[in-house]
């Protein structure tokens, strides 16, 4: 330990509030007879540990003062772990009464509560709500970080509270990027790192805020630098020998790559990730990682590898009974026949996707379905009824207001069809490109050489 510990930490040693590792290194350092230190320190701990005077030091006393200490090491760490552990217990119990009746549960909870256990069950709570009500996520998360300020700071340390304000500030900034809020997100994550600053600087905190940046730069479609985010999270916990969530990061690093523009790089880092997870802890990723090969598989126009790869994880692929993930995922397979030419049973799967993404609402997805369903037709000569679907789509996407780039291709492809000049190469070209948007609404559409 090179660096003095505070007065916080001296106190908190005496209590037996810090991690054990902490402890030790703080005690090892008083065994030096740091004179800094020893004048400090609280009075008990230095009677506790036997050196209240012990600048003057006694030879012949050094080894028992030793084993004194690591006694008292060995008692803190004991304690430690078995106030953590009560702490556990109780936020699991208070989280599982907010899942069960809400906000209201807290006016029934008992009047001596572990203000920690009630923040940890908060941001439990928070995290939980996260597929199905973001804002309900929020004041979740905005309840823990008020908690916050019932906790004693000298009971705790300061800067260890500033680490429980720190995460809370964290986990609210992630609400507000579930709820699409990305300015309160990007203040909130602000909030965080100043007051991570002002804490212990745990790397493990500090990662939490990284990958959660990268998270808000992905969904503000600043994939290069969510991708390079997602890369210091996975070096981080490949050093920590930490594998699955070495892997998630490698993950979530080959979606925003491949949404960047490099889906090749996008499906090697894919199944990088993929060899390092724990498969059975965590099915959904697995799931994630595998629709997001099978995409990028399509998107490079490996169409054989995108048919293998999707029947060898068939049951992988098919474990789950959301509606539109099911439509989507047949829409791959729709795409999948189109590519190897088979393009009537490809016809068929689009007429079907086309109308169910329309009955769930996804006008975005219907219409490239519709123009994939096009494109079936016009491969089989269908002219007429391709010029039509065309059409539709186009007019889907008119009533979605969609962004100016975007526009430009649609102009550009319902004008050339009403004219009966509409090309398969331009509505392929079109099509792609409003694939590539609607993940990435900064990419800007082209003509090939062909098509003019």
């Amino acid at each position: 330990m090179s660096d003095h510990p505070s007065q916080e930490e001296l106190e908190a040693l005496w209590r037996g509030d810090l991690p054990a590792e902490k402890a030790r290194s703080i005690a090892q350092h008083i065994l030096f007879f740091c004179e800094t230190c020893l004048a400090k320190a609280p009075a008990p701990l230095r009677i506790s540990l036997g050196l209240d005077g012990a600048g003057s030091g006694q030879a012949t006393d050094s080894e028992a003062a030793y084993d004194e200490v690591i006694d008292k090491v060995a008692r803190v760490a004991r304690q430690h772990e078995a106030r953590l552990c009560r702490r556990k217990v109780e936020a699991n119990r208070i989280e599982k009464k907010l899942r069960e009746g809400g906000f209201d549960a807290l006016q029934k909870l008992p009047k001596k509560v572990n203000p920690l256990a009630l923040y940890d069950a908060l941001l439990a709570y928070s995290w939980s709500l996260r597929h199905e009500n973001p804002g309900l996520m929020q004041q979740a998360a905005w309840a823990a970080l008020r908690q916050i300020d019932q906790v004693d700071t000298r009971a705790h340390g300061l800067r260890e509270v500033m680490d429980f304000r720190c995460r809370a500030w964290a986990e609210l900034g992630n609400a507000y990027r579930v709820g699409d809020d990305f300015h309160r997100a990007t203040w909130a994550l602000g909030r965080a790192r100043q007051v991570f600053a002002l804490g212990t600087k745990d790397p493990f905190l500090e990662i939490r805020i990284v990958e959660l940046e990268g998270s808000l730069a992905a969904d503000q479609c600043e994939y290069e630098w969510a991708s390079l985010k997602m890369m210091k999270v996975f070096r981080f916990y490949r050093r920590q020998k930490d594998h699955h969530l070495a892997g998630r990061a490698l993950i979530n690093q080959g979606l925003y790559t491949g949404y960047a523009g490099d889906p090749d790089k996008g499906i090697h880092l894919l199944n990088e990730g993929l060899s390092l997870i724990d498969r059975d802890s965590d099915p959904l990723l697995v799931r994630a990682a595998m629709h997001n090969q099978l995409m990028f598989l399509i998107d490079t126009g490996r169409f054989a590898d995108a048919r293998k790869f999707r029947l060898k994880y068939s049951r992988e692929l098919s474990h789950t009974t959301g509606a539109v993930y099911q439509a989507l995922l047949r829409a791959m397979d729709g795409r999948i026949d189109a590519g190897i030419g088979n393009f009537a049973r490809a016809e068929t799967i689009f007429r079907e996707v086309t109308q169910d993404l329309k009955n769930l609402g996804r006008g975005y997805n219907a219409a490239i379905a519709g123009l994939d369903l096009a494109i079936a037709l016009l491969s089989q000569q269908k002219t007429i009824e391709a010029r039509q679907v065309v059409l539709e789509s186009a007019g889907i996407f008119t009533r979605l207001q969609i962004g100016p780039n975007a526009m430009a291709a649609i102009v550009l492809l319902r004008e050339t069809f009403e004219m009966r000049e509409g090309t398969l190469s331009l509505l392929k070209n079109v099509t792609e490109y409003m694939r590539r948007a609607a993940v990435n609404p900064n990419v800007r559409f082209s003509l090939r050489d062909e098509e003019f």
